[in-house]
């Protein structure tokens, strides 16, 4: 799930429907819905190319769509792809591959697959997009690998907590945060000196994190304890959080400061506005069954709007509710 901040258009996959819906990010209406096999999974958006790319987990590709027309650009063969980022200053894939330890870096203009590292159970990826650095998790060795976007060598490596996986980066304070799974914590790493500053306990099962630079806040989801957490980056403290039913991919719009959250065990996204705390959701029912959502996707309406969202306004204290 990823969002095109430019366009306000969000990028989502459908695992088992085996498509791909670009969603308008303010009416939540459905735009255009791509067809695309193997099980779409990771999503990222290159804005200068004006190109999505997503992986199929179980169709060893990676697709490239075009962010305008919708369609199905060019795809190219990567074994067993999971996540995945985009540099924005060469346009190359760098994408995870946990069945074979491997990360490749991949020229997608070609095709071909530029370099290939070796790191046990890699799992999370991000992306310094300014500096053009590279981090990966290795969910089992508890280490975040350093890659220097320039070489394409692993150029440093770092300690975390246990089970480290999803990871965000704050590209105004060169700041790297690392949900570790196990420990229910998440790890705050200085950039310059790639060593750990700070670890913040957090709610059971962290599992991703997302960060609005703009307004200095991360957003962790904890499918365990079904919440998301706001944490303030200016004191990293958990400022509050919110109840999110089994929450499982986490996205920002930092222009508009939403968060999206997608639940795929019931087929349901949450919009949740930064500052009011406020929470849109779609009655149960109100997305078809056939689109069911694993990882990084959410399940959409076929066609049209997803109608009947649900939204929960706090305000002074008190829950109000309302439907549009």
């Amino acid at each position: 799930m990823v969002v095109d901040t430019a366009t306000n258009t969000l990028f989502v996959s459908n695992y088992q429907a085996n498509t791909v819906a670009l969603l308008d990010g303010l009416s939540h209406e459905v735009l255009k819905t791509v067809d695309v096999s193997g099980n779409p999974c990771a999503i990222v958006f290159d804005q200068e190319r004006k190109t999505a790319y997503v992986t199929a987990e179980r169709g060893d590709k990676v697709y490239a769509i075009d962010a305008i027309s919708g369609k199905i650009k060019t795809s190219f063969d990567v074994v067993g792809p999971y996540e995945m980022v985009v540099s924005s200053k060469t346009g190359w894939l760098y994408v995870t591959s946990d069945s074979t330890g491997r990360v490749f870096v991949i020229d997608p203009e070609s095709g071909s697959t530029l370099s290939t590292l070796h790191i046990e159970a890699p799992c999370g990826i991000t992306i310094n997009r300014e500096k053009d650095i590279v981090y990966v998790s290795s969910e089992t060795t508890g280490k975040v690998h350093v890659i220097d976007g320039r070489t394409n060598n692993i150029v440093a490596t770092i300690p975390v907590e246990e089970g480290p996986r999803g990871m965000a980066v704050n590209p105004e304070t060169d700041t790297l945060l690392v949900i570790n799974t196990f420990s229910n914590s998440v790890s705050v790493i200085d950039e310059a000196e790639n060593r750990v500053t700070d670890t913040l306990t957090v709610d059971n099962g962290p599992r991703r994190i997302a960060v609005n630079p703009n307004t200095n806040t991360a957003y962790v989801i904890s499918l365990v304890e079904g919440s998301l957490g706001f944490i303030d980056l200016n004191t990293n403290t958990i400022i509050e959080s919110v109840t999110v039913p089994r929450p499982y991919d986490v996205a920002v719009d930092s222009q508009n400061n939403l968060v999206y959250v997608s639940n795929p065990f019931s087929n349901q996204l949450y919009v949740v506005e930064g500052f009011e705390r406020e929470i849109v959701t779609p009655r149960p029912g109100a997305i078809a069954a056939e689109y069911i959502i694993i990882g990084v996707a959410v399940g959409v309406v076929a066609a049209g709007a997803a109608a009947g969202f649900m939204i929960l306004r706090r305000r002074s204290g008190k829950d109000t509710e309302g439907r549009e």
